[in-house]
């Protein structure tokens, strides 16, 4: 599965190469190394984080779960650290997720490598006891249509989650509860229109996709789905209030000129910033006036002239996406108020277009170039991420020399990693003491960001920052 399978594949789990975890923000201006009680012999491989907790996947297929703090004063975390424990399930994780609108009752989603998917809770009662978390009274194995698919992957935000099968079936849910929430996240979940006789959301479901289309990459956002099909096609579903599903948001709809009503709804939405807590669907009237422009049900092929070459990477924050293609260019599009799509403007939607110039802070090229030609000449994107209203992306800095991580957007909890609460509509590159060692994952929280690096000494760090 291309760039997946390279960077988390089983050949990469199993690395003997001994690492360390990072993370940066969710409150904290101070980068601090967090999951050091896995055992060495069992080093970290993949990370996942939600708004509350980071959970490390180990090259034997171990879990371990560690809480993050709120430290909303930006003060160091000093001792409050809590302490990592293992996840026990008793059997080989090969891919895994956090998902929960709520940071105090979140879950942890887990594919099995004999294909099941188990979710395991991280509420406070779950976290009482020793060192290791027994399972058996916290975990639950998912149906539905999971049991109708061999699952190798899974992705999660904190309002639903993707399951990728091993014959390219979607597989979608939502724990959510909330009805308004229910509406607004529904499209997401690509089963078709809203009715009735509609399943439960929290029911494991297949996602609609046209007949000899399969699935290599999923990733979800607050309100929207992104696929990678096997021949590198992009496919999106959910809202498109924000330009999110690469095409004209509302206001370019020719069957809303003679709708003054559904005018006057989106551009209220338009206006002010919305969550699940306060957001209010339009009636369904209203929506089935829009369907065609605003919503998409089901998975549709994005056709955007930037997004016809091959894409190997797709990357959701709650409103914006982030596209790698095959010649290592990164397309953005959707909510751009803070900046998370670093066309170095804070346009409050941004239509999709090359983020420019990853580099060491030189200043854009004035040459006759294309843009695409531009684009990342100094740095080779090797994987993206995003989450709420920011975006990380992991480069090859020069040839053969040493990794970095640019990150950009909002940035009130220090979720950038730069030290300051600065937004940045431009890529920053996050400098900490890991600088420079050897990224082997890397993933984005709603709060902050998270790495796993492969172990380097002191030396080596003070060598490459110099």
């Amino acid at each position: 599965m291309g760039v997946w399978n390279w960077l988390f594949g089983r050949g990469d789990l199993e690395s003997a190469a001994a690492t360390q975890v990072w993370v940066w923000g969710f409150g904290s201006r101070k980068h601090r190394q967090v999951l050091d009680g896995v055992p060495p012999d069992d080093a970290v491989r993949k990370v996942a984080v939600g708004q509350a907790h980071v959970v490390g996947l180990t090259a034997a297929g171990n879990m371990y779960v560690q809480s993050i703090p709120k430290e909303a004063s930006g003060s160091d975390l000093g001792t409050s650290t809590p302490a990592c424990r293992k996840v026990d399930i008793g059997r080989t994780v090969v891919d895994v997720a956090v998902t929960g609108m709520d940071p105090q009752n979140e879950q942890i989603v887990a594919v099995l490598k004999n294909g099941s998917v188990v979710q395991h809770s991280l509420s406070d009662k779950s976290k009482q006891g020793d060192a290791s978390v027994a399972a058996s009274q916290t975990h639950q194995t998912l149906r539905g249509a999971l049991q109708s698919i061999h699952a190798v992957q899974v992705n999660c935000s904190r309002s639903h989650c993707v399951s990728v099968g091993s014959k390219g079936q979607l597989v979608s849910w939502s724990n959510v509860d909330k009805e308004e929430a229910v509406k607004a996240l529904y499209p997401s979940l690509g089963r078709g229109a809203l009715s009735e006789k509609s399943p439960p959301v929290s029911e494991p479901q297949l996602m609609e996709l046209p007949a000899g289309i399969k699935a290599e990459r999923a990733s979800c956002g607050l309100e929207h789905t992104g696929i990678v099909d096997q021949h590198g096609a992009l496919w999106m579903c959910g809202r498109n209030t924000w330009g999110q599903l690469a095409r004209p948001p509302w206001n370019a709809a020719p069957d809303l000129e003679d709708s003054p009503e559904m005018q006057k709804h989106f551009s209220k939405s338009l206006a002010q910033w919305y969550t699940f807590e306060n957001y209010r669907a339009p009636s369904a009237a209203l929506m089935s006036k829009s369907s065609r422009v605003n919503l998409d049900f089901v998975p549709r092929q994005v056709e955007h002239p930037f997004l016809r070459s091959a894409v190997v990477d797709v990357a959701l924050g709650d409103h914006h996406t982030l596209v790698m293609r095959a010649d290592g260019s990164v397309v953005s599009f959707g909510l751009n108020q803070w900046g998370a799509c670093a066309h170095h403007n804070y346009t409050h939607i941004v239509e999709p277009a090359l983020i420019e110039r990853l580099d060491e802070g030189a200043e854009s090229t004035t040459s006759s170039a294309s843009v695409a030609e531009r684009a990342f000449t100094e740095v080779r994107p090797v994987h993206i991420a995003a989450s709420g209203n920011h975006s990380l992306v992991w480069g090859k800095i020069s040839p053969g020399l040493f990794d970095g991580i640019w990150s950009f957007g909002e940035n009130r909890d220090f979720e950038l990693g730069i030290a300051t609460r600065q937004h940045a509509c431009v890529p920053q590159r996050i400098r900490a003491d890991w600088t420079g060692a050897r990224v082997l994952s890397m993933v984005a929280g709603l709060r902050g960001g998270v790495a796993v690096l492969e172990r380097r000494n002191n030396e080596q760090n003070t060598k490459t920052n110099q």
